[in-house]
């Protein structure tokens, strides 16, 4: 599977390029020595209704919280990926590093798509350092939500103080 392009969050203008490579409003953007977080409303949205993203740079890190829609099944709470977090002025750049972490608050997690990571490394779409920068990450992350009982919340209390919760 190819990476996704990733996501561009520009904090001056408000705007988000998200993976499908179009360009969407952002709302209620914060900006903090921690990250930066908004949310993205999805009027006729499928499965959810809003999506709300921190962009964390310190441990690389996109934490993800879904409004999901009453008909969703056993929806999880926090959708945690380790992708690299880059900032260039008021640009924030995620590169995509394929490991996702679906997170059910207080109960586990599970970890998804290690094996598009496999690919994406044998295909050579990411360097030897990309790929031990993402691994590293994303043991960090497993350690940290362990430590906090599998709490997003937790989570966010410790590496976000300064943004919305």
């Amino acid at each position: 599977m190819a990476r996704h392009r990733g996501v561009d969050v520009n904090a001056a203008t408000r705007r988000v390029r998200d993976r499908d490579g179009c360009w969407y409003r952002a709302e209620n953007v914060v900006v903090s020595e921690a990250g930066l977080y908004y949310y993205r409303d999805f009027p006729g949205g499928t499965l959810f209704s809003r999506n709300e993203k921190w962009l964390l740079p310190g441990p690389g890190w996109v934490v993800n919280r879904f409004n999901f829609l009453p008909h969703v099944p056993d929806p999880l709470d926090w959708y945690i990926e380790p992708d690299a977090v880059l900032v260039d002025g008021a640009v924030w750049r995620v590169r995509d590093a394929f490991f996702d972490l679906e997170v059910y608050e207080g109960r586990h997690y599970r970890l998804r798509d290690a094996d598009e990571f496999a690919d994406g490394l044998a295909a050579q779409e990411m360097t030897l350092t990309e790929a031990l920068v993402a691994l590293r990450s994303l043991q960090r992350l497993c350690e940290a939500l362990r430590r906090h009982d599998f709490s997003g919340k937790a989570l966010l209390e410790e590496f976000a103080v300064d943004l919305p919760p």
